[in-house]
Formats: C-alpha cells, sequence, structure tokens
C-alpha cells in the first residue's frame, strides 16, 4: 500500500513539476506573447495613424482638388458666357451683315432683273425687227423672182412672137425673091433660046461677026473681078439689076441666110445674157446629188482684204448656214483648236492630199475652201461691199461640187448707242459685220441643194439655181 502511496505520491509530484514548467513556460509564451502584441499593436497603431494622416492629406488633396474645379469650373463658365455673350454679339452683327447683305444681293438681283428684262425686252424687240427685216427680204426676193419669171416669160413670149413675125417675114421676102428669080432664070432661057434660033439662022460668016460683036463675058477672071467688086447681097434691099447679076453660089447663100440670121439676132443674144436658160439644181449641181454628202468641214477662211476679223466672222457664218442647211459639222471651237495646232487645215494652205486626208480624220465628205477679197466701206457711204469666193472639194474624188464666186453689197446705216443699249452694243461695227456676214451666206448659199439632215432632202432638184458668178444687192435702209 505504501509503494502505491509513494507512487502515486511521485506521480502527483512528477505531475505537479510538470504543470510547473508548463504553466512556467505558457507564462513566459504569454509575455512574449504579449510583448509581441504590444509590439504588433505598436506598429499596427503607427500604421493606422499613418493611414489616418495619409487619408487627412488624401482628403484634404481632394477637398482643395475640388476646390480648384469649382474654381476651374466657375472660371470654364464664366469663359463661356463670355465666349456665348460674344457669340451672340457675332451673331447679332452677322445677322445685321447678311441682312444687309441679303438685301444688297435682293438689291443687286432685282438691278440685274430689270437689265435682263430691258436686255430681253431689247433682244426680242431686235429679234422681232430682225425676222420682219427677214420676211421683207424674204418677200422681196419671192417678188424679184416672181418678177424676174414673168418678166422672162413675157420677154420669151415676145421673143417667139418676134421670131415667129421674122420668120414670116423671111419667108414671105423668100418666096418673092424665090419667084422673082424663078422669073428672071425663065426670061434668061427664052432670051437665050430665042439668040440661038437667030444664031443658027445665020449663015457661017454672019455667026463670025455676030460672036465678034458678042463676046463671052462670063470667064473665071471676070467673075473673080466682079466678085470683089460686088456688094454684097440685102435680102431686105435689092433691085432688079441686083437679081440679075446674081451667081448660083450667091443665090444659095441667100436661101440659107434665114438660119445665119436666127443665129446672129442681136435681141436673143442680149436676153440670153440677161435672162440666162433656168437651169435645174440636179443638172447645175449633179455631182453633188450623186455624191450625197453628209458632214462638211469648213477650213479656216483665207482673208487677203483689210478688214482683220473677216475670217472669224465668216467661219461662224458658214458654220451655222450649213448647219441650217442639214449638213453635219465638227464642233467649232474643237476644230478651230485643231487648226491653232496645224496651220495647214486653212483655205491659203491646204493641198490635194490634206484634202483626201479629212475624210479619215473628221469623217468629212466634203471641204469648204472660202476665199474673202474684199471687204470694203466707203466713208462717205452706208454700203458694204465683200467679195469671196466658195470651193465645195470632195474629199473622196477631189472634184469641185458647188463653186461660186459672190460680189455682195449690204446697205444699212449704222446702229446707234442709246442709254437703252449701250450695254448691250459695245461694238456697233462688229455687231453690223456679223449680221453682214450672216446675210452673205443665207443669199450665196440660198440655192445649194440641201443636206440629208433637212426635211426637204432630195425635194429641191428641180428648183432652179444661180450662175456661178453672182452680184447681190440687199438694201435694209429705214422706208
Amino acid at each position: 500500500m505504501k509503494k502505491i502511496i509513494i507512487l502515486l505520491t511521485v506521480v502527483i509530484f512528477l505531475s505537479s513539476c510538470s504543470l510547473f514548467k508548463k504553466t512556467a513556460k505558457d507564462n513566459e509564451a504569454k509575455e512574449v506573447s504579449s510583448t509581441k502584441t504590444e509590439k504588433v499593436l505598436s506598429e499596427k497603431d503607427k500604421q493606422r495613424q499613418r493611414t489616418k494622416d495619409l487619408e487627412k492629406k488624401r482628403k484634404e488633396q481632394i477637398k482643395e482638388q475640388k476646390r480648384a474645379n469649382k474654381e476651374y469650373e466657375k472660371k470654364k463658365k464664366a469663359e463661356e458666357k463670355e465666349k456665348k455673350k460674344k457669340e451672340k454679339e457675332q451673331d447679332k452683327l452677322i445677322k445685321n451683315s447678311a441682312k444687309s447683305e441679303r438685301q444688297r444681293i435682293k438689291e443687286e438681283r432685282r438691278k440685274e432683273k430689270e437689265t435682263l428684262l430691258s436686255a430681253q425686252k431689247l433682244q426680242e424687240q431686235e429679234k422681232k425687227e430682225q425676222e420682219r427685216i427677214q420676211k421683207e427680204l424674204d418677200s422681196q426676193l419671192e417678188k424679184q423672182l416672181r418678177e424676174e419669171e414673168k418678166q422672162q416669160e413675157l420677154l420669151e413670149k415676145q421673143q417667139k412672137e418676134l421670131e415667129a413675125n421674122a420668120e414670116n417675114e423671111e419667108e414671105r421676102k423668100k418666096e418673092e425673091l424665090v419667084k422673082k428669080l424663078e422669073k428672071i432664070e425663065a426670061e434668061k432661057k427664052q432670051k437665050e433660046e430665042q439668040e440661038k434660033k437667030e444664031f443658027e439662022a445665020l449663015s457661017t460668016m454672019d455667026q463670025i461677026v455676030y460672036r465678034m460683036k458678042h463676046p463671052k463675058e462670063d470667064t473665071d477672071d471676070n467673075q473673080k473681078q466682079e466678085n470683089t467688086t460686088k456688094k454684097e447681097f440685102d435680102i431686105n434691099n435689092y433691085t432688079e439689076e441686083d437679081l440679075v447679076t446674081l451667081t448660083d453660089e450667091e443665090k444659095k447663100k441667100i436661101l440659107s441666110s434665114k438660119d445665119e440670121k436666127k443665129e446672129g439676132n442681136i435681141f436673143k443674144r442680149t436676153y440670153k445674157k440677161l435672162f440666162p436658160k433656168k437651169v435645174p439644181r440636179s443638172t447645175a449641181y449633179n455631182k453633188l446629188y450623186n455624191e450625197h454628202p453628209k458632214t462638211v468641214v469648213v477650213l479656216y477662211p483665207w482673208n487677203r482684204s483689210d478688214y482683220s476679223s473677216a475670217s472669224e466672222m465668216a467661219y461662224t457664218s458658214c458654220v451655222r448656214e450649213l448647219s441650217s442647211k442639214g449638213y453635219y459639222l465638227p464642233s467649232a471651237l474643237a476644230f478651230m483648236d485643231e487648226i491653232r495646232k496645224d496651220s495647214l487645215l486653212t483655205t491659203k494652205n491646204i493641198n490635194l492630199d490634206r484634202i483626201k486626208e479629212c475624210k479619215a480624220k473628221y469623217g468629212a465628205d466634203m471641204v469648204l475652201l472660202l476665199t474673202i477679197y474684199r471687204v470694203e466701206k466707203p466713208w462717205w457711204s452706208t454700203n458694204i461691199n465683200v467679195v469671196a469666193h466658195y470651193d465645195f472639194i470632195s474629199t473622196a474624188t477631189g472634184d469641185t461640187l458647188f463653186s461660186r464666186h459672190a460680189d455682195f453689197n449690204y446697205d444699212t446705216p449704222m446702229p446707234t448707242k442709246t442709254k437703252k443699249n449701250d450695254k448691250l452694243i459695245k461694238d456697233a461695227e462688229t455687231s453690223l459685220y456679223l449680221g453682214l456676214f450672216e446675210q452673205m451666206q443665207r443669199y450665196v448659199l440660198l440655192d445649194m441643194p440641201v443636206g440629208p439632215y433637212h426635211e426637204k432632202y432630195g425635194q429641191d432638184g428641180n428648183k432652179r439655181s444661180q450662175p456661178q458668178e453672182k452680184k447681190y444687192k440687199v438694201n435694209i435702209k429705214p422706208s
């Protein structure tokens, strides 16, 4: 039992020792942990303090930044307000200036409209005047043509009547002459027969004496001398002695004088000069009708006159007139550029090879060569004289399809400048000459057959053609 008790005491002691040791260790550990916790707590406090300080600083910085932002926003708002004010002021100024500009533009437009309306009215008046003048010219031309036709018909009738009367008179005279000649021949034969009978009744000696008294006078030498000294026989003025002295050859000549007189009729010759025979266009321009050209190229005209702008005016007026007659022409501006590049595309310098090249290059069927010889206006006269020559050459064959030598006289007063037309008529002389060339092309190319783009294509073959050389007289003076 004692042993057990001792063992128990030992165990209890050992356990108490171990407990003491544990408690000591725990206490040490607690102290260590407390020191550590104190240290940790002090560091945490410091850190917390630091963080608090940092937060304070950050808050202050944020406050400062917010304050600065507020001040910046205030400044910005103030600047924006100022800017808006300035913009408003500028808008007001712009609006005012725009209003004034609009008013000015409106005023200018109103003035332009007024000037345009006045210009249009003047142009319409001029156009109406030109149309009226053109109608008058057309009517005058038609009247002139009708009068010429009537006069020609009257002259033809008169000529026929005169020819018929002359033929009747000549036939009557011829019959009288033939009767007289037959009578003389019969009397001559009777006389010869009587002389022959008388001669045969005579003896041989008396016959010899008779021959000596009546020698033959109709030898060749005597005939020649008589022919040289004899006057020419006049069918209208002759005597019986003239008829007796006629030979057989002279009789034949007299009988055939009717045809010679017809050919040498002065009235007929002068009539043919004044009123040439009507030649239809299909006959006069048969080559043009056979080739059927569609495209025409107008080469730059050769200006041999003293008027420097004649080439340009003639070129533009020819292009306009030919296009109105139903032909296709290349663009005038584009072709003028080509002429500036190539100086051979002019009437002065062109040759037949270059004319034929126009077919491949421009598709031209014929080429117009225009030469202006004279553009004259004396200072004392209102008449302008233009002399020009036109040749339409085929690019396929090189033949002349249409040719005209024109002597054009245009009598009209110069247009006067006024306050109304001062802006429109800047150069009265230029406008006058431009109108002159347009009228000239209209008259010169009047009988040229129309092209395939005309509504009357192929219907003008029976119309009358004009001679190759012609004088034109146009008078547009106010009556």
